[in-house]
């Protein structure tokens, strides 16, 4: 939004906003499992190739179907004159992403994950 030098409460099809979710791990021991899901709001689609994490490695899958399945490339099927087929899902069709830490996470510990989504289409919301 600053980079159209625009009002950052307002948002315009197009623009594309940074979910960032912090974590603490605040328990007593190591966490042996830490799992963050966040939705991609109505309205808005996920930018392919922007979720991260600090710290790295941990796995991001995504799905498409609110949150039944996690694949890092979903699929759909693609029907064609008699037969169907899988293809890779595009990443518009994404509607929910899932961070999971490849192991037990340190009492302490801090966890940053963070993802793109664009407005589309004549919604507006805010951040």
């Amino acid at each position: 939004i600053a980079e159209r030098g625009g009002d950052p409460d307002t948002v315009l099809p197009g623009d594309v906003l940074r979910y960032r979710l912090y974590f603490r791990n605040l328990f007593p021991a190591a966490l042996p499992l830490m799992e963050l899901r966040e939705r991609v709001p109505a309205g808005y689609v996920y930018v392919a190739g922007f979720a991260r994490s600090n710290p790295e490695g941990m796995t991001i899958t995504y799905s498409i179907d609110g949150g039944a399945t996690y694949d890092e490339q979903p699929m759909i099927a693609v029907a064609h004159d008699t037969a169907q087929s899988l293809a890779p899902a595009p990443p518009r069709l994404y509607n929910v992403i899932r961070f999971r830490a490849p192991g037990a996470v340190p009492r302490g510990a801090r966890v940053t994950v963070e993802f793109r989504i664009r407005a589309v289409g004549d919604s507006t919301g805010s951040e």
